[in-house]
Formats: structure tokens, sequence, C-alpha cells
């Protein structure tokens, strides 16, 4: 009897570290409160990385707080932005004010990620999936396009 109460139990055990795992979520959406430097592009379409043009290092970001947003490219100063998280996986870029001044390639990425919940033909929109490389890097796949790398500075 009791060689079967520990097989018993080691059965439990078992099942019990089988059923753990590991939460690979990242943070509560306060985890993205910062500034997010852009740092890779990756165009869905054609299966290749954006290069960014020369100086543009750290300076097209997001700084992100409480459901608002506001940021830089290179050619243009976002302001008043909203964003909402359905949950710790996906990003819904709202509204927000921005000089308009033409963007290259690589700007014009970052304003397709940020709009894209605006550019899909449905409502609602299919939020953006975010994917926590760590707690400093994120990739935000947007149901465009793109699929945008941010580092957290």
């Amino acid at each position: 009897m009791g060689r079967q109460k520990i097989y018993i139990a080691f059965c439990f055990f078992i099942m019990f570290v089988v059923s753990c795992k590991k939460n690979n979520d990242g943070p509560a959406g306060a985890g993205l409160t910062g500034r997010w430097t852009m740092t890779r592009v990756h165009d869905k379409t054609t299966g290749a990385d954006l290069v960014p043009p020369a100086g543009s290092s750290k300076k097209v970001y997001l700084d992100l707080m409480d459901g608002r947003f506001s940021g830089k490219t290179m050619r243009n100063t976002i302001t008043d932005g909203t964003y909402t998280m359905p949950d710790n996986r996906s990003i819904s870029f709202g509204t927000y004010q921005s000089t308009l001044v033409t963007e290259d390639e690589w700007g014009g990425a970052f304003a397709t990620m940020l709009l894209s919940c605006m550019l899909q033909s449905f409502y609602p929109c299919q939020p953006a999936e975010i994917t926590w490389q760590s707690n400093r890097k994120i990739e935000i796949n947007t149901r465009m396009r793109y699929t945008v790398t941010l580092e957290k500075m």
C-alpha cells in the first residue's frame, strides 16, 4: 500500500511539472511605459528587412504612457496619440496629431504601424500582435505590411 501511495504521488508530481508553462506574455501594460526606438522593420510582402537611413539611430521613437503616446520620425513630430491594449499580446493605436512632411520608407513603415488599425476596412479592427522578446525589446506585427521591432531606451 505504501508503494502505491508513493507511485500515485509521483504521478501527480510529474503531471504538475509537465503542466507548468512559462508565461511569455511579457509584463503588464505598464511594461510599455517609456521611450521605444524603432530598430528593425520587416516587410512581410517582400520578405526583406528595410534598411534604416543614415543617421536614423534612436531618432524614430514612441513615448508610451497610460494609453497615450507621442513620438518622432526623422521628418515628423507625433503628439496626442492614444492606444489600447486588449491584453498583453496586442495593441491598437488610435488617433494622433502629426506634422505632415512626406516620409521616407523607414518613417513610412513607422506611420503604417501607427495607422494599421485605422487602415483596416472593418470595425472593430484587429489589433496588432505584440511579441515580447524581452522586457526591453518587442515586435509589433501589424495586420498590414510590416512587423516593427522596438527597443526600450
